[in-house]
């Protein structure tokens, strides 16, 4: 009999629900139960005592077509009892009751838990031990006590003498009797081992005592097939490639659907000599990566040649290439769509051992920018969606076992290996969140990122399950949404990435790492916040392969350009740029240094990370956990003999006296501040404790910026402004310098729109940066020194000629490159949008 797993398979709450009521559970909860899984429906149902444990064991038997069995008072042998250690049963609930043969039955005492993992228990003791595994549903009570009993005092041994059985319920199926012979215990490593590949000398069959033989020989014994008589179904022939099936000399000639929500499909394989290591590893992995049952025929060399006659030219044609020697390294995933249900027979595709390829060089191209998606809300999965359900770690030790087993997947952090292929729609990242493999599915979310230049990646948990959004332009969108039973896998995946403590889910964490994805190197720093319903992560991408902008690229032009270039060509003082987290400032410091990066210059940063990579510069990390902070690298660096400076960001008075010190003393000193505008810099120094006389001493101008976002040249259109937003426009135009205004008419202003078309989707593609630069002057130095309030401050810069962001925006939003409410939206909170007429 095919072996029955828990997982992998339709998992409806509203099925189980229309079952549960017809046990008692009165009708109105599937509202509050939406989006829940299996375990949360149980616990909810329990801890509400809307059902008693017996009738929710009936409820899952109907759902998954199982017998009903009660194992209170039933006869245990010690020999089935010691299949399972002690842990697995009490993890799981699951008991071993009896053994006829080859077949092993189990007492499912909690099916939701158990579905979580199954493969991991039940396919290996299947494969250990060649065992056909058959599943009831028993009350989790009467799993509890019957391992109590077993392991009150060890196993049972054999001259205990078992109670008298209790009858067993109509549904369950007559047990024969088991044979006498003794079996022996699986060790917790053979069953919690997930199923996998491994090396040939791992898939050998281990050395045991003669003992085991009862069991061993099981899959000693294959039945005989001839195809001179048996026919041969073609669709599943070719489900192993012609080459591999000629050189190993097997071949699948039959397939059947599963007949319940808990048993896997059958594939009928026959081999000329199934025994063969290579044949078995084969065979093995099928089964544990396809969740399929392999039934295992031997025929002769002469009905072997009629079955291959039947592969045709053309399936011949497309597996000509010879593949390697040990055929665990040419296994490709071919996993289905749609997940199979009792209602309709399982079209199952089984992964085949193909040849391999050898890797291309990745070759970095510009990323094709792909649409964002026009719902609000996303794309979204039902727990039905997703064919296989990820495992959830509920304890440190789970945890550890996964980070070491998925540490052997991040060779070289080459994501792209990862995927079949190029994930450049929501559509298609869907599709693999529906394969429910979290390696894969947090590949194809940092694919899908690239692809849509995000510069975040946003994972929360929520209520009824996890939302994934990216920052796109600076605005966030709703990505896709799927069931909650994903969020603790893709949190522990993406930190085993990150090397974060996996098991720690109370307070926030930070970590990085790097990864080539869409063939280009992707720097990402991540967050974590422990919420309300879990974790949520922040990622930050870093796009290494795209280049430093120059000041001109960021959007520095006409009097803001002028007075910058002037500052930054002198050998002294410090260059502060200022703004809200993301809004450009260290990549506009990093366009400053390579214009002045020579030769003759030497430039070193101190960095919380290193963002981008500059040739000829010296570029340092400062590790605060270590004591390396900003302060405690500027001491050094000042014993460096630089010319210049730039220090990531100024956050305490002890980099901030530092910075000072490295200025007057000859040095060019460059880094960010948080500040509102560029008036607000002096004051926040002078809060800081800094002194005001140094302070203007030092201090060569402050940038202050934004971002907005770029009208889409392919749909751009005139954009027609109200009134009463036109006129305070026109007040604030008319206040900025005439310089800036040549060949402006205030009277017959026209400012663009983008109306949204296949390129952008939303009228906008791409970013560009409003600056204000204030220069430092006498007036303003003896503003400072008398500690004035940051108004006075930019009133005197407007009257000496600085260009407020608000007019840089608006002036840029006359040539076209931006929108008038683009420009309102991030440099006033009167108007955040302006509607169009």
């Amino acid at each position: 009999m095919a072996l029955k797993v828990l997982s992998g398979f339709s998992n409806s709450t509203k099925q189980l629900l229309a079952i549960l009521n017809r046990y008692g559970v009165k009708k109105g909860f599937d509202k509050v139960l939406a989006g829940k899984d299996f375990f949360e429906l149980d616990r909810y149902l329990l801890e509400k005592k809307l059902i008693n444990q017996e009738l929710l064991a009936r409820g899952y038997a109907e759902f998954y077509r199982l017998p009903f069995v009660r194992l209170v008072n039933r006869p245990i042998e010690p020999r089935v009892a010691g299949l399972l250690p002690e842990e697995i049963l009490r993890r799981y609930k699951v008991v071993p009751y009896q053994l006829q043969g080859p077949n092993l039955y189990l007492a499912v005492g909690e099916p939701a838990r158990l579905a979580r993992n199954a493969p991991s228990v039940l396919v290996n003791l299947r494969h250990q031990k060649g065992l056909n595994i058959h599943l009831a549903i028993t009350p989790r009570e009467d799993a509890e006590a019957v391992i109590n009993k077993i392991h009150r005092r060890g196993h049972l041994t054999p001259d205990e003498s078992p109670r008298p059985a209790e009858s067993p319920a109509p549904s369950s199926p007559k047990q024969p009797e088991p044979p006498a012979k003794p079996v022996p215990s699986l060790s917790e490593a053979e069953v919690a081992k997930p199923a996998r590949p491994v090396l040939p000398a791992e898939l050998a069959p281990p050395s045991q005592p003669k003992a085991v033989s009862a069991v061993k020989q099981v899959e000693t014994h294959f039945k005989t097939i001839d195809f001179n008589h048996a026919e041969v179904d073609k669709s599943a022939l070719r489900k192993i490639p012609y080459n591999v099936a000629k050189r190993y000399r097997l071949v699948v000639f039959a397939e059947e659907p599963s007949k319940s929500k808990f048993e896997a499909p059958l594939i009928k394989i026959a081999a000329v000599d199934p025994k063969e290591r290579h044949v078995r590893e084969i065979i093995s992995y099928i089964e544990s990566k396809n969740k399929v049952s392999v039934e295992r025929y031997q025929t002769n060399e002469a009905s072997f040649k009629i079955a291959l006659s039947h592969y045709d030219e053309a399936s011949a044609d497309t597996s000509t290439a010879t593949p390697p020697s040990e055929p665990e390294a040419q296994i490709k995933e071919e996993r289905s769509e749609t997940r199979p249900s009792a209602d309709v027979p399982s079209q199952t595709k089984v992964e085949s051992p193909t040849a391999a390829k050898a890797p291309e060089q990745p070759k970095t191209e510009p990323v094709k920018p792909t649409r964002i998606p026009t719902s609000d809300e996303g794309l979204a999965l039902s727990s039905d969606d997703i064919i296989n359900r990820a495992s959830e770690q509920e304890s440190p030790e789970e945890l550890r076992r996964l980070a070491e087993e998925q540490a052997s997947n991040l060779e070289q952090q080459n994501l792209d290996k990862l995927l079949k292929g190029p994930v450049a729609t929501v559509e298609e990242l869907a599709k693999v969140f529906r394969s429910g493999i979290i390696p894969q599915i947090v590949a194809g979310t940092l694919f899908l990122a690239i692809r849509m230049k995000a510069s975040d990646v946003h994972i929360e948990a929520q209520e009824d399950g996890v939302r994934v959004r990216f920052r796109v332009d600076g605005i966030l969108h709703d990505i896709i949404r799927v069931p909650g039973f994903l969020h603790a896998p893709l949190i522990s995946r993406i930190k085993i990435l990150a090397k974060m403590k996996i098991d720690e889910q109370r307070v926030p964490q930070d970590g990085r790492f790097d990864v080539q994805i869409d063939n280009r190197q992707v720097d990402l720093r991540v967050s974590t916040l422990p919420t309300v319903h879990g974790e949520k992560i922040v990622m930050r991408l870093l796009d290494k392969s795209a280049g430093i902008l120059t000041l001109e690229q960021l959007g520095v032009t006409g009097t803001n350009f002028d007075t910058l270039v002037e500052n930054i060509s002198k050998p002294f003082g410090i260059i502060l740029a200022t703004g809200p987290t993301g809004s450009g400032k260290s990549t506009t410091l990093y366009a400053i240094l390579s214009r002045i990066s020579k030769p003759g210059v030497n430039i070193i940063t101190l960095e919380d990370p290193v963002e981008y990579e500059l040739p000829g510069i010296n570029q340092a990390q400062v590790k605060p956990q270590i004591g390396f902070t900003f302060a405690d690298g500027l001491r050094s660096v000042l014993r460096q003999d630089p010319n210049v400076i730039m220090v990531g960001e100024i956050r305490d008075l002890e980099t901030a006296a530092m910075a000072t010190h490295a200025a007057l003393t000859g040095h060019l000193v460059l880094s960010t501040l948080h500040t509102n505008d560029a008036s607000g810099a002096l004051p926040r120094l002078i809060n800081m404790g800094v002194e005001p006389f140094l302070i203007t001493s030092s201090v060569n101008a402050v940038i202050a910026q934004r971002l907005v976002r770029k009208v889409c040249q392919h749909c751009k259109e005139t954009a027609q402004i109200p009134p009463a937003i036109l006129n305070k426009i026109k007040r604030e135009l008319a206040a900025t310098p005439s310089a800036q205004l040549k060949n402006v008419n205030l009277e017959s202003l026209k400012f663009y729109r983008g109306k949204g078309c296949s390129n952008c989707n939303d009228g906008y593609s791409g970013r560009i940066g409003i600056f204000e630069v204030m220069a430092m002057s006498d007036k303003i130095e003896d503003l400072a020194v008398n500690k004035a309030p940051a108004s006075e401050l930019k009133k005197a810069a407007i009257e000496e000629g600085m260009i407020t962001m608000l007019q840089d925006g608006l002036m840029k939003a006359l040539k076209g490159i931006t929108s008038v409410d683009e420009v309102l939206r991030v440099t006033t909170t009167e108007i955040r949008e302006v509607p169009t007429v």
